[in-house]
C-alpha cells in the first residue's frame, strides 16, 4: 500500500534543553566519567539480540542525562564521522528503542551505524528512564503504561529532540525507531516540529492517536509487515486516515508475509513465531536500505 499527500508546515516555540554529560565513551577506548553519579550506566549487552549490521563507526560516543517533566532520562550520543563534521552542519538522527529500552545492543548499534552511514550525530533516545535493559515483563508493562498517554510519549521524544539539536553543528533532525520506537517517531512527526524533516518506522505501531491535529512537516516512511498481528486492518486504515487528516507526505513499504519485529535476528524460535514475532532477513536488509535512500536521496536532499 502506498499513500502520498502534500507536505504541511508549522512554526514552533523552542524550549531550553536541560541535560548533562554523565559518561564519555569513545568506541575505541575505555570510558571515563566527567560528572559522577551514584550509579553509572551499566553495561547494555542484549541477552539475545544482535546488531542490525556488523558495520561500526569509530566516532566518539557518550551517555548524556537529560530531563522530561521531572523524569530523568539518559541517551547515547554518537558523534558524526569526522569527514562529515568538517563539511559543516550535519543532521541529527534520533533512534527510538523497543519495549526493552535504550540499553539494548541492537538499538545502540543501529545508532552507531546510522551515524556512520548517514553522516549524522545519532541520539539513541530514552523513553523510560531505566538505567538497564528491561527484560522483566512486569517492569516493561509499568514503563509502557506511562506512555499510554501519547502526549507523554511525544514529550519524551521532544526532549530527546532538544538534546539532539543542542549538539555542535546540528541544524536539522531525522528519526527512526523500532516497534514502540516506531510509534514514538510517528508521534514526533505528528508533533509538527519544523526541524524534524523525516521519520522512518520499522514494524512500528500504526494507529490514530488522540494527539492535536496539526499539519505534518516531516515526511514519513513506514516499513510494515503484512502479517504483523499487532496491526489489524481496521487499525491500519485508521492510520492512513490520520495521516491524510494531517496532510502528511507518507510512503508505506509493505513486506508480504513479514511479521512483527522482522528486523530482529534473534526472533527465530517457534515461541517467537507463535507470538507474532519473526525475523525476516530480506525485509530487514531491504528496509534499512530503503531508510537510507529515503533520508539521503529524498528528505535531506530537498532541505
Amino acid at each position: 500500500r502506498h499513500s502520498g499527500f502534500a507536505r504541511g508546515d508549522l512554526r514552533m516555540l523552542a524550549r531550553a534543553p536541560r541535560h548533562r554529560l554523565i559518561q564519555r565513551a569513545p568506541s575505541s577506548s575505555s570510558s571515563s566519567s566527567s560528572s559522577p553519579m551514584s550509579a553509572p550506566p551499566p553495561a547494555h549487552a542484549s541477552r539475545r539480540g544482535s546488531a542490525p549490521s556488523s558495520a561500526a563507526s569509530a566516532s566518539a560516543e557518550r551517555w548524556v542525562e537529560y530531563d522530561c517533566d521531572g523524569t530523568s532520562l539518559c541517551a547515547l550520543v554518537v558523534d558524526a564521522p569526522q569527514e562529515a563534521a568538517i563539511r559543516g552542519a550535519v543532521p541529527a538522527v534520533l533512534v527510538a528503542h523497543t519495549a526493552i529500552g535504550v540499553r539494548d545492543d541492537f538499538v545502540l548499534d543501529a545508532a552507531r551505524r546510522a551515524a556512520k552511514e548517514l553522516g549524522a550525530v545519532a541520539v539513541a533516545c530514552d523513553l523510560y528512564g531505566s538505567r538497564e535493559t528491561v527484560w522483566d515483563a512486569e517492569d516493561r508493562r509499568r514503563y509502557m503504561a506511562e506512555l499510554q498517554d501519547r502526549n507523554v510519549l511525544l514529550k519524551r521524544m521532544e526532549a530527546a529532540l532538544e538534546l539532539a539539536m543542542s549538539q555542535p553543528g546540528v541544524d536539522k533532525a531525522i528519526a527512526f525507531g523500532y516497534c514502540l520506537g516506531g510509534k514514538a517517531v510517528l508521534d514526533l512527526a505528528r508533533g509538527a516540529r519544523p526541524e524534524v524533516l523525516g521519520v522512518v518506522s520499522f514494524h512500528g505501531i500504526l494507529d490514530a492517536p488522540a494527539l492535536a491535529l496539526k499539519p505534518m512537516s516531516a515526511s514519513v516512511l513506514a516499513c510494515h509487515g503484512s502479517a504483523d498481528p499487532f496491526i489489524p486492518e481496521d487499525q491500519f486504515q485508521a492510520f492512513l486516515r490520520d495521516m491524510a487528516d494531517r496532510d502528511a507526505d507518507v510512503q508505506i513499504l509493505t513486506f508480504l508475509g513479514a511479521k512483527h519485529a522482522f528486523t530482529r535476528p534473534e526472533k527465530t524460535t517457534q515461541e517467537d513465531d507463535d507470538a507474532g514475532f519473526q525475523y525476516a532477513p530480506k525485509a530487514a536488509t531491504r528496509s534499512w536500505d530503503a531508510m537510507k535512500r529515503f533520508f539521503i536521496d529524498d528528505v535531506l536532499a530537498q532541505d
